[in-house]
């Protein structure tokens, strides 16, 4: 049953967490010039609004939830809300989250220099130079996490993975093209105080670089969604469900017409969950007014539960 299961996994270390690319230590890598600090402080809010690239291959013995309706083309709630404790599928989400975040600023801060660029007022060039160097070094984590993911898929030998191997290539290539467009437009920037370089010239750089990445992101995110669908359906001990970056999203998030009242929801954390007061049956040890308090209200009923705030140690035994 998924409670036994989940109160033994729950308290055994993330042993899926080496099978997925070394999110954490990237991000630290990638957030250490401190101009961007502001931006890192709100990391939490850009990950509730979105969500990318985990293990393309998994490493190791699977985690199972045993899926308790009889058709696997229909995942019951109460088994859509027990995978948010499944480890690999934790990491998996997380990893998504974090794409979306890295692949949102790589695009913003690219259109900003843009606009900068073809503003009226005068452009600082080390402005200029440090926010394209800092673009450039989060393509070049893009880099290094693809090459690591497909070091993976090669090493592991499954000729069911030739499919992800083809993808991680093409977004090689399309970082290596980013990285060539930036480096070339870091140089036009350096001369640019010496009145040495066309700036329709940079500007042209620039948006050759904005296209690469507009072909870049969609790649990234749909590797991370395809490490996410992995780890759901190894975590099923099924095939993978097949959902897109918006329904796997859903899947994990959406119990607005849900019943949950045979829910084990102990510890559980809820942040980023949808629920709805008509809709939603939660099981009788939930306070839904405390929950509402730890919400947002997004209008005709539904409430998404604030990331970082709540968990079922926090709500149950208050009714």
């Amino acid at each position: 049953m998924i409670d036994r299961w989940l109160d033994r996994h729950q308290r055994e270390p993330a042993d899926g967490l080496d099978g997925v690319l070394d999110v954490e230590a990237g991000l630290r890598e990638v957030l250490l010039q401190s101009r961007h600090d502001t931006a890192v402080d709100a990391l939490g809010s850009v990950l509730d609004a979105e969500g990318g690239l985990a293990a393309i291959v998994p490493a190791g013995r699977p985690d199972c939830v045993t899926c308790t309706t009889p058709s696997p083309g229909r995942i019951d709630p109460v088994t859509r809300l027990a995978l948010r404790a499944v480890p690999r599928v934790v990491a998996a989400y997380e990893a998504l989250n974090h794409t979306y975040f890295r692949t949102y600023k790589l695009v913003a801060d690219l259109t900003r220099v843009r606009e900068l660029l073809s503003g009226p007022g005068p452009v600082v060039r080390d402005d200029l130079v440090s926010s394209l160097q800092y673009v450039l070094d989060l393509t070049h984590f893009f880099e290094r996490d693809l090459e690591h993911a497909l070091m993976r898929v090669i090493d592991s030998g499954d000729a069911r993975s030739s499919g992800a191997e083809q993808r991680l290539e093409r977004a090689i290539g399309l970082t290596d093209d980013l990285v060539g467009a930036l480096d070339r437009a870091i140089g036009h920037a350096n001369r640019r105080a010496d009145h040495d370089v066309n700036v329709a010239l940079l500007q042209a750089e620039l948006s050759n670089a904005l296209n690469r990445s507009y072909a870049l992101v969609p790649v990234l995110i749909r590797l991370r969604v395809d490490g996410l669908r992995q780890a759901i359906g190894s975590a099923l001990d099924m095939e993978p469900p097949p959902l897109d970056s918006t329904a796997v999203r859903a899947f994990l998030d959406d119990f607005t017409t849900s019943d949950l009242r045979a829910a084990d929801l102990s510890g559980l954390d809820l942040g980023g969950v949808r629920w709805s007061e008509s809709g939603t049956r939660w099981p009788a040890t939930v306070d839904v007014d405390d929950l509402k308090a730890r919400s947002e209200q997004e209008g005709g009923g539904i409430w998404v539960v604030r990331s970082g705030t709540t968990t079922m140690r926090d709500l149950a035994g208050l009714a």
